[in-house]
């Protein structure tokens, strides 16, 4: 499943990057070079949050809500690839913006709520001040996020 979720993000952002206009120089990348690389950066940035996640819930000692915050953040990636593989199959088939606004939207709204999530369940945590859980996720999760926006763009 971890292979079909990684395919679909690769897919997403691919189109994405069709969609808008590409820069000359990435115009110059062959599309097979492209979609590799995006799934190579996407299995990077995807691991590397993991292994994140991990070393804080062991800095931090809590083990029990940092595997429970790995296993939302997982199911809420597949939860992603459900709703946007059909989409995105449409989107070969028909080039038109609304399907890239509509596989936009929903990305979004899931993305907004995992994160609700994530502060539900960086809540149940009562050792640690709103700020350093603000702190936690904004580094976990946006930061992530606004990397791939600025690579993209």
């Amino acid at each position: 499943m971890s292979i079909v979720v990684l395919f679909t993000y690769t897919v997403f952002i691919y189109q994405l990057i069709s969609f808008s206009n590409p820069d000359p120089m990435l115009s110059s990348v062959t599309p097979v070079r492209l979609f590799f690389l995006l799934f190579g950066g996407i299995l990077v940035l995807l691991s590397a949050k993991t292994l994140l996640v991990k070393g804080a819930g062991i800095l931090f000692k809590t083990g029990e809500l940092t595997d429970e915050y790995l296993t939302n953040s997982y199911v809420f990636h597949i939860i992603t690839t459900i709703i946007l593989l059909p989409v995105l199959m449409f989107s070969v088939f028909d080039t038109s913006a609304i399907l890239t606004y509509l596989s936009i939207f929903l990305a979004a709204l899931l993305f907004i709520y995992r994160i609700l999530r994530g502060i539900l369940i960086s809540m149940e945590m009562r050792k640690y001040s709103l700020y350093q859980n603000l702190l936690y996720l904004c580094t976990l999760e946006f930061l992530p996020v606004f990397i791939i926006v600025k690579t993209i763009s």
